[in-house]
């Protein structure tokens, strides 16, 4: 099928393009990239493995949607609906999905490297061996997201709420952390290793002797939410002083 057949099948509806996409399901990768589609309702649709390189998906309403495979890359998704999403082994490096909505996505192993999720709400979502390395997360809710795995390197989390996420074997090394709300998150063999954490709120975070908190950079923290027991109560850690306020956690093996 050629690509304008492809868009008028999509803009007869959803039910029409994946009826068509499940008959089809042996043929070659369709090809929808460059395409305008921004605003467009695609509720549940089928895109799995399917060129969505530099599309336009911009407002559009993927909720409830099979994006599994599909190349995403340098495409538009700011302000998308991606609830529910199954994104898994997609292609996201370099796009643009700020301010998106992906509570309750699935993006395990998919590729997002550099990508823009700043504002965008990632609440619920697994993103278990996912790779952000230098993706702008920054406002991002990513409260109670699965974060495992993950690898996280050079990326943005500057106010950025990851509070009962888990990060457990997650690699934030070089990460930008400042003022971001670690708060009872599972960070088991997490490494925190030269990250920034100036002003981070770790409230009854988990950590144990195999997470790597090794030449971090921080100023202060909070050991409470809303900015309160702050440590050191003035000034800015002495060297040593970070490393010794959780050495009894760092200590414990389980």
């Amino acid at each position: 099928m050629a690509d304008e057949e492809c868009l008028n099948l999509l803009r007869q509806g959803v039910d029409a393009w994946n009826n068509w996409k499940i008959s089809n399901s042996d043929n070659t990768v369709v090809d929808l990239s460059s395409a305008d589609l921004h605003g467009i309702e695609l509720n549940q649709v089928n895109f799995s493995n399917t060129n969505l390189t530099d599309v336009d998906l911009s407002n559009a309403n993927l909720s409830y949607g099979d994006l599994s495979g599909a190349d995403l890359g340098e495409s538009d998704l700011s302000n998308a609906n991606l609830s529910h999403t199954n994104l898994t082994g997609a292609n996201l490096n370099d796009a643009d999905i700020s301010g998106a909505n992906l509570s309750n996505a699935n993006l395990e192993n998919a590729e997002i490297i550099g990508a823009d999720l700043s504002n965008a709400n990632l609440e619920g979502a697994n993103l278990n061996g996912a790779n952000l390395d230098d993706v702008d997360l920054s406002g991002a809710n990513l409260s109670s997201a699965n974060l495992s795995s993950a690898n996280l390197i050079y990326t943005d989390f500057y106010r950025a709420n990851l509070s009962d996420a888990n990060l457990t074997g997650a690699d934030f090394s070089d990460a930008e952390l400042m003022e971001t709300d670690l708060s009872r998150t599972q960070a088991l063999g997490t490494n925190f290793s030269t990250a920034l954490l100036t002003g981070a709120c770790v409230e009854d975070w988990k950590i144990n002797g195999e997470t790597q908190l090794d030449s971090v950079e921080c100023e202060y923290i909070y050991l409470k939410t809303e900015q309160q027991e702050r440590r050191p109560s003035s000034g800015e850690f002495a060297p040593g002083e970070f490393i010794q306020l959780f050495q009894e956690d760092l200590d414990n093996n389980s």
